[in-house]
């Protein structure tokens, strides 16, 4: 009898608390503008029990939130051991005279990480075998992803905010050139800077803009063998640096061109030219660049990075197809994945892998349906759980949260857009109960921090839940 009265009364208790935190949110969302939509989902997925809800199943605009349906579908497809390889290939079987007789090929896999330091440990490790010439090309081939390098072309009537550098099946630097437009004071000299700093890259200043409103103007011409950017100024306006970050056309040519330059500087000497496509013989493996995909997913969930996850989306597509990484391929593969494990997908709608189309629809039950399945999955779970931001630790969470304490209590993924904020992840209470929380948010009246407030107000009071 008497642990039948303990047991209800911890039964009492607990039910009071719900309904004290449940009474709380309530207040806090009673006071959002006029205008407002919202959802709200928080849910125990070990006592399937839902704590609260509102609006579960009103599609809206997630941001980056879409993130996790990429990565999770991408780890379910690869396995937490998949590398990204971009392999370095020749079609001489002999390379014992030191001398490659004929072409080398690059293949990419759509790696978004590598910089030239990896081209330059590449090219140090040719080096060292002895080699000293290649007779023939270069051939670069990008042909895993398709040709559809902006989401603009892939996404019909798309007009983000956001421009992101050229995705494709071969990356150097994000397929970027940064320059500096420096003038200086005393003489009224202008100048600039360029990085990378080839021969092939080819700068010219202009002090006559196209247009009179503009203060500066840019543009980039690229061929098979080289890059021109031309930088324009007006000199009637005053200045002291400005900065310029231009996208090559051809993403492949662009890695061939920066590894011919590399291995000439080396003292290897290139007899042909680089040429975008693929092996027409058999191959052999030369050197490689291996990157781990928890390093790509880190970037991605963490720190939100709209271009890796496009990539990663991409890479999905490819590796679901065995035919080409493409934003259809991608979108299917998803949707498919989110099937499998019974997500509703009635309502939903993506069309990108980074969130930054506001053309994406999601529910936060199908986030919550999707953080739950990874939750119970004890091989993908730990990958996909660590590569989210950590509350007030690192991310984009790093800031949040006004008792820092708090925040190492959730793992989590934010979304921003005009207009958008969510937050979805995993959260532990402080009697060490765990709790899965999806909010997106649209709005039109004050800023993103004020919703950022109110969400981390709704994570403090569930963190205190007993």
């Amino acid at each position: 009898m008497k642990n039948l009265i303990i047991a209800l009364f911890l039964l009492l208790s607990n039910t009071y608390a719900q309904n004290i935190q449940k009474d709380l949110i309530k207040n806090i969302c009673a006071n959002l503008p006029k205008g407002t939509n919202y959802s709200i989902f928080i849910y125990d997925p070990m006592e399937d029990d839902t704590l609260y809800s509102h609006q579960i199943n009103k599609p809206l605009i997630p941001a980056s939130n879409i993130k996790l349906f990429t990565t999770a579908a991408l780890i379910n497809t690869l396995g937490d051991q998949y590398e990204l390889e971009t392999l370095l290939l020749t079609d001489d079987p002999d390379l014992n005279d030191k001398v490659v007789n004929g072409n080398i090929y690059i293949r990419g896999t759509g790696d978004p990480s590598i910089g030239y330091e990896d081209i330059d440990s590449l090219v140090n490790r040719i080096k060292l075998a002895g080699i000293s010439k290649v007779t023939g090309n270069i051939y670069a081939d990008a042909s895993i992803f398709d040709n559809l390098y902006t989401r603009d072309d892939w996404i019909v009537d798309e007009k983000a905010n956001v421009v992101l550098p050229p995705v494709a099946g071969l990356v150097m630097n994000r397929n970027s050139i940064h320059l500096t437009l420096i003038k200086t004071k005393s003489t009224g000299k202008v100048d600039y800077e360029v990085k990378p700093n080839y021969n092939f890259i080819k700068v010219t200043v202009n002090n006559q803009v196209r247009n009179k409103n503009h203060r500066f103007e840019s543009t980039l011409k690229q061929s098979s063998s080289k890059i021109d950017i031309e930088l324009r100024y007006n000199p009637n306006r005053n200045f002291n640096r400005k900065y310029f970050t231009e996208y090559v056309i051809n993403p492949a040519t662009f890695w061939g061109l920066v590894l011919k330059a590399e291995l000439e500087l080396k003292g290897i000497s290139i007899g042909g030219e680089v040429i975008e496509g693929k092996p027409k013989s058999d191959t052999y493996i030369l050197q490689s660049i291996v990157t781990p995909l928890t390093k790509i997913l880190n970037f991605t969930n963490k720190d939100s990075n709209n271009y890796f996850a496009e990539c990663l989306f991409k890479l999905l597509g490819w590796t679901t197809s065995e035919d080409q990484g493409n934003s259809f391929y991608a979108t299917q593969a998803v949707m498919q994945f989110l099937e499998s494990i019974n997500v509703d997908i009635t309502d939903l709608e993506i069309v990108d892998g980074s969130g930054i189309s506001r053309f994406n629809r999601l529910t936060t039950s199908a986030i919550v349906s999707l953080l739950t399945e990874m939750y119970f999955d004890e091989k993908k779970f730990p990958l996909y759980l660590n590569s989210m931001a950590v509350g007030s630790t690192d991310g984009t969470l790093q800031k949040r949260f006004s008792n820092a304490s708090y925040g190492k209590n959730f793992h989590g993924k934010t979304g921003t857009l005009n207009g958008v904020s969510s937050i979805s992840g995993y959260l532990t209470t402080k009697s060490n109960k765990d709790l899965i929380v999806s909010i997106l948010m649209e709005f039109n009246r004050n800023g993103a921090n004020y919703y950022r407030d109110i969400q981390d107000k709704i994570l403090e009071i569930l963190i205190e839940k007993e």
